[in-house]
């Protein structure tokens, strides 16, 4: 279960909420990432050797832990990957219907773009035995960030194309730094 709460945090940042923020903080984002190495077993330290009853018996901090692994892999990164995946225009479905078919989409951004280049690099940074699996979503989502939202003649990322990558009228060719930092932050996760 190494990387697991790496995993979580990545789930929580990019499909739960942006900014986990605790109730008696300002709010901030925290880089949960950098969790070290022996949190699991923090975590199992923290809870002790308490053990909850249930009606299939008692179950240890270790069974939970297991479940969470398995509730993310499939729940979460088995969900979203493939799926979000667009092969035919490059880029990353941000819009899905009830039966997780691509719905209609208002365009494909460098936030959610940028994010989930981030989010496939940071599995592969914390879980090594799925970097068969993550290595070409990085990839694609880099091929997208660099030859497609990367403005050629002046710089920058887009903030918006429509979802065959070309400018759309409610878009302009405008750029954002917020949505320029996503793609950097997706290179930059790549890169490592």
């Amino acid at each position: 279960m190494n990387g697991l709460f790496q995993l979580m945090a990545i789930a929580l940042i990019c499909f739960g909420c942006a900014s986990p923020v605790r109730p008696d903080s300002r709010c901030e984002t925290v880089d949960y990432i950098q969790v070290s190495q022996n949190s699991h077993q923090r975590l199992a330290d923290e809870m002790g050797t308490t053990r909850t009853r249930h009606a299939e018996g008692y179950r240890t901090s270790d069974d939970y832990l297991d479940e969470m692994d398995a509730v993310l892999r499939h729940d979460v990164l088995g969900v979203w990957f493939p799926r979000s995946v667009d092969k035919e225009s490059g880029g990353f479905y941000s819009n899905f219907a009830r039966d997780w078919q691509p719905a209609r989409s208002d365009g494909k951004f460098s936030v959610f773009q940028g994010r989930m280049t981030w989010v496939a690099a940071r599995i592969v940074i914390a879980r090594p035995d799925l970097k068969d699996r993550f290595l070409p979503i990085i990839d694609h989502g880099m091929k997208y960030l660099s030859e497609v939202l990367w403005d050629k003649q002046h710089g920058g990322f887009f903030w918006g194309l429509d979802d065959t990558g070309k400018i759309a009228p409610q878009f302009t060719d405008g750029k954002d730094l917020y949505g320029m930092s996503f793609g950097l932050y997706g290179a930059a996760a790549a890169y490592q």
